[in-house]
């Protein structure tokens, strides 16, 4: 059985919203994001904002982030969740 595919996405200077990031995060296989030089890497808790445009797949994909920037993603979900609810 083959090893399942696994997508490293290398992007240099191309983003300078974190929204433009938007059409990557809907690749299934990705796991790894890199930034480097992207203007965006200056916005603030811009790992955190991207990681939230995974939706359920944040924990799997990395963008040099931390358990902390992860659990504030589901955080920010479910009150996002909640909020859209109400």
């Amino acid at each position: 059985m083959l090893d399942p595919l696994i997508v490293c996405v290398i992007v240099v200077g191309i983003y300078s919203q974190v929204l433009e990031v938007r059409h990557i995060a809907c690749l299934p296989c990705l796991e790894n994001l890199r930034l480097v030089y992207n203007p965006v890497t200056i916005v603030v808790d811009y790992r955190t904002k991207i990681l939230e445009l995974f939706g359920d797949r944040a924990s799997e994909v990395s963008v040099f982030s931390s358990e902390m920037e992860i659990s504030r993603v589901s955080v920010l979900r479910m009150q996002r969740v909640a909020w859209m609810g109400a």
